[in-house]
């Protein structure tokens, strides 16, 4: 007869109604073992006992529980004649009473609801199962996984495993399988023609996801797989979904990072599944405390740009070449393309200042697609491609090439096609001019005559306005700049560049008689040597159309009430 352990007796309950059961001790120790010789004979001995011992626990409650005849009457008819909604309803309320002593019977009829073909049913039991699992599995910061019997090494004989251990390493076995039949039937769910019952599914597995450790690779695998979702708002809702369970749960960033990974470079994946993908990757919290993952973003983020953007920017450029020469007023578009491409370049703008291997042995390759993004009439994409530029360079890169670039940009005819991205551009100039010392005087007095310059080739008072703060700011950062100020009534204000040839900003004279009395008063200041005074935060706001017909019409009310 196998020894019992001192205190074990088959008329007591082992594990107390108001403890999680696997917050349980257990006085037998084990180790996580993979498959070794003897383990099946060990096995049958420990399951066959175990399955004895639980049966007669689930009996020896089920004796004890004061049930009142009405209550035992009511759940018979429930299970025999109630509806969905009522079965599924008192199928939980059974497991939440006692999920040690019931849930094990209670899960199997729920698991069997689950599979009906009636989507109703299932949905019902699907719903139902996770508020079970989540009260039945270990919490997600316990790291804890489920075991199978198998799995487990003990460290004294099957024969003088106590009856406690036995009882819980059985339900616990029961727990991991249901829990596994129960992510198959929610992968199939995930596949619903219904957009409605995919939905479902993933909503499950982020709730799953973020509560327990269980299963956790199967659970991210098919939440990843669903960013190519035929159903933009599903495959949207799967990088929320994985933002809040990497937020949540630092420890599982970089095998969702690999699994997203698999998906996007997956032969025959959609451009809309990289985009998702790439978005999700790109949005990232990045920290110097995880310095392989900056690294292994941009490798992805170069492989993208290799294998799918640059081929089909190139496409695009041909395309609309062609259609140049045939004088063709409309230009075919490649629309999902300029959104990935704008995606990688945010991934990688991101990542750069992570990343703290050899920028240098990077920069051949992340310098590739600034050429051929230089190379597009899309004002955005120039930006993005000379944001990039400027990383690299800030990271430790060749500075060569870079000031040329933004010269070329704003003396280019570019740069009057696409207002909205200004906000980007001086955004741009302040971290390269102004917050950045590196960049020679020379390249700087160079830009900012360039600067000015555009003022006059493009029609917005906005643009003028924060040229002028960006110049206020660059004075103080480099005073050398203001040798180029020209004043009308005096012969100073040229510099002379390093090439022997002069420049001057006298285009500040005209600017300082505009027709706008702010960006006069901003240019007689810098002709003064003062500061501006009261500066606009963003000119983009404050002197766009909309506000500027806001306060007309406040004006005007205001005379109109005056003159009453």
């Amino acid at each position: 007869m196998p020894k019992k352990a001192k205190g074990d007796k088959p008329s007591r309950l082992l594990v107390d109604l108001e403890v999680a059961w696997y917050e349980v001790n257990t006085p037998d120790e084990w180790t996580l073992t993979g498959p070794r010789n003897g383990v099946a004979d060990e096995l049958l001995k420990v399951t066959t006992r175990a399955t004895e011992i639980y049966k007669e626990q689930v009996k020896l409650f089920k004796d004890q529980r004061t049930m009142s005849k009405s209550d035992v009457e009511w759940l018979k008819t429930v299970e025999i004649s109630g509806t969905a909604s009522d079965k599924t309803a008192a199928f939980l309320l059974r497991i939440q009473e006692a999920p040690f002593y019931l849930a094990l019977d209670y899960l199997s009829k729920l698991l069997e609801m689950a599979k009906a073909n009636s989507r109703h049913e299932s949905f019902l039991a699907v719903e139902s199962l996770k508020e079970a699992f989540l009260k039945l599995l270990p919490p997600a910061d316990s790291g804890r996984n489920l075991v199978y019997s198998k799995q487990r090494k003990w460290s004294v004989k099957p024969d003088h495993l106590s009856r406690k251990t036995l009882a819980i390493c059985y339900f616990e076995e029961g727990v991991k399988r249901a829990f596994f039949e129960y992510l198959k039937i929610i992968e199939v769910m995930a596949q619903d023609q219904v957009s409605h019952g995919r939905e479902r599914a993933i909503r499950v597995l982020w709730t799953l996801g973020m509560a327990s450790c269980e299963q956790g690779s199967n659970i991210l695998s098919i939440l990843a797989n669903k960013l190519g979702d035929p159903e933009r708002k599903i495959a949207s809702r799967v990088v929320y979904y994985l933002q809040e369970i990497v937020n949540t749960r630092n420890d599982v960033t970089e095998s969702i990072v690999g699994m997203v990974q698999q998906v996007i470079q997956r032969p025959g994946i959609s451009e809309k599944a990289q985009y998702y993908g790439l978005t999700f990757l790109s949005q990232l919290r990045l920290s110097h405390k995880a310095p392989n993952l900056p690294g292994r973003l941009l490798e992805i983020y170069l492989v993208a740009f290799k294998v799918h953007v640059i081929p089909n920017m190139r496409a695009s450029m041909a395309i609309k070449e062609k259609s140049a020469k045939r004088k063709r007023t409309e230009i075919p578009t490649v629309p999902e393309f300029s959104r990935l491409a704008k995606v990688v370049l945010t991934g990688i703008n991101r990542a750069l200042p992570f990343f703290k291997g050899d920028v240098e042995a990077l920069q051949t390759d992340l310098l590739v697609p600034v050429q051929i993004l230089m190379k597009t009439a899309n004002c955005s994409a120039i930006i993005q491609a000379l944001g990039l530029h400027h990383q690299i360079v800030s990271a430790g890169g060749s500075k060569d090439g870079f000031a040329k670039a933004l010269q070329d940009f704003l003396d280019g005819k570019q740069i009057v096609k696409e207002t909205s991205t200004y906000p980007q551009l001086f955004a741009l100039l302040f971290k390269a001019m102004v917050a950045n010392t590196g960049m020679p005087n020379a390249a700087i007095m160079s830009l900012v005559k360039s600067l000015i310059s555009s003022c006059f080739r493009i029609n917005s008072e906005a643009y003028t306005a924060s040229t002028l703060l960006l110049l206020d700011e660059l004075l103080r950062a480099h005073p050398s700049v203001r040798s180029m100020i020209t004043d009308e009534q005096s012969d100073v204000g040229e510099a002379r560049l390093e090439d022997g040839l002069s420049i001057s900003l006298f285009e500040l004279n005209l600017l300082s008689r505009h027709y706008n009395p702010v960006i006069a008063s901003y240019a007689t200041a810098l002709l003064e040597s003062k500061r501006i005074r009261n500066p606009m935060i963003n000119p983009f706001e404050s002197m766009s159309n909309l506000k500027f017909l806001d306060e007309f019409i406040a004006s005007s009310l205001e005379k109109i009430m005056s003159s009453n």
